[in-house]
């Protein structure tokens, strides 16, 4: 999942460089979008690595989860 969390940083990045570039006011709101959307993706990764981690054994963590 965290290549495609890198993926997806990626388009916010991008996202907030077309918001930043445009004189058209809807392609600002999408580049917006797409970085508020690509946030909140990574933030839900981390909550979920953090909350798979968090019911693995102490001798089990970094070991992938089914």
């Amino acid at each position: 999942m965290w290549p495609l969390g890198a993926v997806v940083a990626v388009l916010g990045v991008l996202g907030l460089f077309l918001a930043a570039g445009t004189r058209d006011s809807a392609l600002y709101i999408f580049g917006l979008g797409l970085l508020g959307f690509a946030c909140l993706f990574v933030f839900d990764l981390m909550r979920r690595s953090f909350d798979a981690a968090k019911k693995q054994p102490a001798d089990k963590i970094g070991e992938t989860v089914p």
